[in-house]
Order: structure tokens, then C-alpha cells, then sequence
């Protein structure tokens, strides 16, 4: 649906998937959906929140990263940092605690996927930006960048590179 235009229809579309994945027993499939959800719900605060610590919460009970897909939940859950940009987490006592799990879980998920460390790179960077610790931001996303490079993640990279980009041009 989002390749033909058609957001609203996909994110009904993941609604259906994930409320029939309920009972499912393949938590990385569930993760991914769910951070899917948080991301396709970016507009809609309440909803893409929701979905996010949703999505915190299946990765807490995952014990051990088991599929390579859980990095498209936990990168879902990247709306927790942009959220905090927006101003969002003003809303929310708990926005910290959730910043750091998504955090930890990516990297408890790049000791077993080394694949998750440009990932890694880049939403650490942004946490650091958010915490004013520019040089610290930047340190971190070039290695992520470079991490990109060496396991040649070319989306991983392009988006590194434009996000810091993006904040260089604002210092």
C-alpha cells in the first residue's frame, strides 16, 4: 500500500496484521509489526506512543535476539527520539526510561546481529544531540557511518550522513 500511495490503507493494513498476531508465538515478527505500527503512526502522538512502548515491552520478553527482522521493531521505535525533538516527551514521566530501553535493546540486539550497529550509531548520535553533547553526537555517528560502510548498509549509511548533515547545518 505505501508503494502506491497509500498510507492510510497500510497502516489499517498493519492494524489488522498486528491485532491478529496477538497469540502469535514468533516475537520478532510481533516486534516488527508492532514497531511498524509505531512508525506509521507518526502524526498521531497517543497512537505512535502506544505502539512504541508496545514494542518495548515485547522486546523486554524476548530473552535473546533470535531474527535479524526484530532491528525493523527496534528501529520503530526511533519515534521515542524524534518525539522528544518534537517536544513530545513533556508529555510523558517515563520518556527517558524509554529512550535508554530502546537504547539498551539495540544493543543487546548488535552483540548477536552485528548488522544493528550503524543503528546503533545513529540513535545514539541523535540521544546525544538531544542531550546537548554535540561532539559526542557526532563521534558516534561516524562510527556508525563507518560501520555502515564496512557491512556496506547503503540505507543505513545515506541516512547517517544526511542526518548529520542536517544538524551541522543548524550549528
Amino acid at each position: 500500500m505505501l508503494h502506491m500511495d497509500r498510507p492510510r490503507e497500510a497502516v489499517e493494513v498493519l492494524r489488522l496484521i498486528t491485532s491478529a498476531m496477538l497469540g502469535s508465538v514468533d516475537l520478532a515478527a510481533q516486534i516488527s509489526a508492532r514497531g511498524a505500527l509505531a512508525l506509521a503512526r507518526i502524526g498521531r502522538h497517543a497512537e505512535s506512543v502506544e505502539a512504541a512502548v508496545d514494542t518495548l515491552r515485547l522486546l523486554r520478553a524476548m530473552r535473546r535476539p533470535s531474527s535479524h527482522s526484530a532491528l525493523i521493531g527496534i528501529s520503530g521505535v526511533e519515534v521515542l527520539f524524534r518525539g522528544r525533538e518534537a517536544g513530545l516527551s513533556r508529555e510523558y514521566e517515563q520518556w527517558g526510561h524509554w529512550e535508554r530501553q530502546v537504547l539498551h535493546e539495540l544493543s543487546r540486539y548488535c552483540r548477536v546481529f552485528p548488522v544493528g550497529t550503524a543503528q546503533y550509531g545513529l540513535w545514539c548520535g541523535l540521544a546525544h544531540w538531544l542531550d546537548d553533547s554535540k561532539e559526542r553526537a557526532l563521534s558516534t555517528w561516524t562510527q556508525g557511518l563507518g560501520a555502515a560502510r564496512r557491512l556496506s548498509l547503503r540505507q543505513d549509511e545515506a541516512t547517517i550522513a544526511a542526518e548529520m548533515r542536517r544538524r551541522q547545518d543548524t550549528v
